[in-house]
């Protein structure tokens, strides 16, 4: 649900930038009733990044914060060049593509206001009504992630951009989270404790936009997460995936950022 004035400041951002290709705003959540449950994403604190974002989104685009479809407007001519969505690829989460691939096609701009309202409910098909881990929706974020790769790979090339995707820390995070807590028989063959663990420093490392400390926050995390107990893993996935378990340590992460 847009709020009134969310089109008007879209249209004075992209005057403003005629470079841009999308501009994101913050959504507020609003329960299956529409009432307002006071829950902003992303939080207040969390800043949005802005600007010329192509070297992010080759090298770690899926640890940029983003918004979901309705918390973004997408020029046209941004559009036109990564239209049509490959629906083979793309039957849920098609936003995962037009985002990404959008953020190599110009400058992303950010505004500092909630646009719209977001309604969760017991029927969304991967964004959550309560903060509780789901394996299922774990699962979709990897295969999302697998899924938008290649084609960010190819424009990027196409773009005569360096080409420096490998992993993301978020990623990372996923596919270890589903090896310790997921069905065995529905695993990823490819994924080890020891290959995500070297993976995910290999990632921290490549976190250009976030200070040391953040990145050794991660990597705390990933060991714990690597060989702890599977009921102790479990609460650090929750930790992981629910920035809201972690407010006081969110807050601080939050400054870390350098966007």
């Amino acid at each position: 649900v847009l709020l009134p004035g969310t089109c008007a400041s879209v249209a004075d951002a992209i005057e403003a930038n005629p470079s841009a290709a999308r501009v994101q705003y913050r959504m507020e959540i609003i329960d299956q009733e529409g009432k307002r449950t006071g829950v902003v994403k992303p939080p207040l604190y969390l800043r949005l990044p802005s600007g010329d974002l192509r070297r992010h989104a080759v090298a770690f685009p899926f640890d940029v914060p983003w918004m979901a479809t309705s918390g973004n407007a997408f020029l046209s001519k941004a559009l036109r060049r990564i239209t049509p969505i490959p629906e083979d690829d793309f039957r849920i989460l098609a936003d995962w593509y037009v985002v990404h691939l959008t953020s190599l096609l110009g400058t992303v701009v950010s505004l500092d206001l909630v646009g719209a309202y977001r309604r969760l409910h017991d029927r969304n098909v991967h964004e959550l009504s309560e903060p509780v881990l789901d394996l299922v929706q774990v699962r979709q974020s990897i295969e999302a992630a697998e899924g938008v790769t290649p084609h960010l790979r190819r424009l990027a090339a196409d773009l005569g951009l360096a080409n420096t995707l490998t992993c993301a820390v978020s990623d990372v995070g996923n596919r270890l989270i589903y090896l310790r807590l997921g069905p065995g028989e529905d695993r990823f063959p490819d994924d080890t404790r020891l290959g995500l663990v070297g993976a995910g420093i290999r990632a921290s490392l490549r976190r250009f936009d976030v200070a040391p400390l953040m990145r050794l926050v991660f990597l705390g995390w990933l060991l714990a997460e690597a060989f702890a107990p599977r009921r102790l893993a479990r609460r650090l996935a929750e930790l992981f995936v629910f920035p809201e378990r972690r407010k006081r340590l969110t807050r601080v992460l939050a400054g870390l950022q350098r966007y």
